[in-house]
């Protein structure tokens, strides 16, 4: 499985959330405001706003 998991790159599997805004960066009283964008499991997207 190493081959294809373990690493963001093109031809491996991931799990991951898009959000609507970069929690690092926006205000902190905005931050219940963020939604989700977009679902991967398994390098699949299964959730799209």
């Amino acid at each position: 499985e190493e081959d294809i998991k373990g690493t963001l790159e093109p031809g491996k599997l991931a799990d991951m959330i898009v959000l609507s805004d970069d929690l690092l960066t926006i205000d902190p009283e905005r931050i219940l405001d963020v939604v989700i964008e977009k679902t991967i499991v398994g390098g699949r997207v299964v959730f799209e706003r």
